[in-house]
């Protein structure tokens, strides 16, 4: 294949990507817009929907004290006393050979922590036993964000195949584990949850989409490595 019709199959898909990333985002948005409002007139209200409490009961129904600490820490894995040191190592790790994706998580890691705040303050709605606002979970929203871009990052930047499907199994895990979590330690509603998902869902793909339109076109270059040259695959710098 010659370097003019690689460099034309790799933009068509990076615009069938781009489409794809923004079809979905909007319709998270509305999800999440709809769940932010469905959450504002319960909190006005003073009522629970029946999904949001069959759902809380049956999880309570399942705790038990030698689970608590386990879950606690699985929870933790979205709190700043994690995320601060991840994404720390993620922006020294990309930093000498891929400057232009370096500062992404970090960046969608505090842009989704700002929108999660701002979120809570407009909507109101208590947590569970009516302490704090709790819509929607700022965990499970930055670990949707974080985890998910560095997801993104792994399958983009990683060459073995192993690696490539691990590290987004993984990360996959963790998210639905956060938000598991959540609903155990009974500091969210399961509404709370699922906004946080579509809200968090929503930034990421916006910001991929992004991140697929500024990536350099072209076939590869006489600066890229030998065995990425080799392998044929596109940029993956921001241009």
């Amino acid at each position: 294949m010659n370097p003019t019709s690689m460099s034309t199959e790799w933009a068509h898909d990076r615009r069938t990507r781009r489409t794809a990333f923004l079809v979905l985002a909007t319709l998270l948005a509305l999800l999440f817009i709809a769940l932010a409002d469905h959450a504002e007139d319960e909190a006005e209200r003073h009522a629970w929907s029946s999904v949001d409490v069959a759902a809380r009961s049956l999880v309570q129904r399942e705790r038990h004290p030698a689970l608590d600490a386990p879950v606690r820490r699985l929870s933790d894995l979205a709190s700043a006393s994690v995320l601060v040191p991840l994404n720390l190592v993620v922006l020294v790790a990309l930093w000498r050979r891929h400057q232009g994706l370096a500062l992404l998580v970090p960046s969608l890691t505090l842009v989704s922590t700002l929108l999660g705040a701002v979120t809570k303050w407009l909507v109101a709605r208590p947590r569970p036993g009516l302490t704090g606002y709790g819509f929607p979970s700022g965990h499970v929203l930055v670990a949707v964000v974080f985890y998910g871009a560095v997801m993104y990052l792994g399958w983009t930047l990683l060459e073995r195949a192993l690696w490539r499907w691990a590290g987004p199994g993984a990360a996959v895990l963790v998210i639905l584990g956060v938000a598991y979590s959540r609903l155990y330690l009974d500091a969210h509603w399961l509404t709370d949850v699922l906004g946080a998902v579509a809200g968090g869902g929503a930034s990421l793909l916006v910001a991929l989409a992004w991140v697929e339109h500024r990536r350099a076109p072209g076939p590869p270059g006489p600066w890229r490595d030998a065995r990425t040259r080799a392998a044929g695959r596109p940029p993956d710098v921001l241009a």
